[in-house]
């Protein structure tokens, strides 16, 4: 019974959310990247807060720099991606008004062997 009740708790522990919460000042570009191999999913999922929460917009790059997904003007929003190439893929979000905002987001990687990673983000 010990077993068993480790084994749940390490599983939750590995699937705990570790959102990440950014300062959007007025009309500015934040993103982050991930570099994925072909085959590989890459999810994600965002929301807004502040005094405009529809001013955010989210676009996914390719490592090829075409435009996978584009969300607009959602206050919170969700994505999914399989990686067709390997590389970087980036995640931009733009504060489209004049007014702060905050966008928390998280993204987890299905990488080869079907194990989930959280994704770190670089400026």
């Amino acid at each position: 019974m010990k077993y068993i009740l480790s084994v749940l708790l390490f599983l939750a522990l590995s699937w705990t959310s570790s959102a990440v919460t950014k300062e959007m000042r007025r009309y500015e570009l934040f993103c982050t990247f991930k570099v994925l191999q072909e085959g590989d999913t890459l999810f994600g999922s965002y929301i807004v807060s502040g005094y405009n929460e529809q001013g955010m917009a989210l676009q996914l790059f390719s490592p090829g720099n075409n435009m996978l997904h584009v969300i607009e003007r959602e206050r919170e929003g969700q994505f999914e991606v399989n990686a067709t190439e390997t590389g970087e893929y980036r995640a931009c979000f733009r504060n489209l008004e004049s007014d702060l905002a905050y966008v928390t987001f998280e993204w987890h990687a299905l990488i080869g062997d079907n194990k989930a990673h959280k994704i770190g983000t670089h400026e």
